[in-house]
């Protein structure tokens, strides 16, 4: 979909219907401890989640970064996203002939589409990976510089909310 909005109001409708809330990102920049996975597949999986159209999308904003940073703290998270992510090019390299970092935005959605709706089981780990990193990347997106430059978002102050007690600086 070229159309972010349109896009997000699918995700949007898809959250409030299996009631995803709570869910976290992380901060900070580093690169991931497991050489396995790979980075084209993961880059390529975020920016289906949150794709650049005229603005910047997910993977400008870092969230790649947030998230390798997150699994350097939970290895477990590292193992299901590298399970998930050979799943979804598996099923790429069936479904197109090529991998999954390869497809184009529409065929990458088909192919997270053909795993969030399956109820086969041998795609029910990476069908809850993927509902429960969609949430992460959106939340991680939403809370960057460059999506509250798109949303034309500023913070209210730069050091948060003044205490109204206190005098400003002068």
């Amino acid at each position: 979909m070229t159309n972010r909005r349109a896009f997000f109001g699918k995700v949007i409708g898809l959250f409030s219907t299996i009631g995803l809330v709570g869910l976290t990102a992380c901060n900070e920049n580093t690169e991931s401890s497991s050489p396995a996975l790979d980075r084209n597949i993961l880059n390529a999986f975020i920016d289906t989640i949150v794709p650049k159209d005229r603005d910047a999308g997910a993977v400008e904003a870092g969230v790649p970064d947030q998230l390798l940073e997150r699994f350097q703290k939970k290895p477990e998270a590292e193992e299901k996203t590298l399970q998930m992510l050979i799943v979804v090019d598996e099923i790429a390299r069936a479904r197109f002939k090529t991998h999954f970092a390869e497809c184009s935005l529409k065929q990458r959605e088909k192919v997270l589409n053909i795993i969030t709706k399956s109820r086969d089981e041998k795609h029910k780990a990476a069908r809850t990976t993927i509902l429960r990193l969609r949430g992460r990347i959106i939340k991680a997106f939403y809370n960057s510089p460059e999506a509250w430059d798109m949303l034309a978002f500023s913070a209210p102050f730069p050091a948060g909310y003044p205490d109204f007690n206190t005098p400003p600086p002068a």
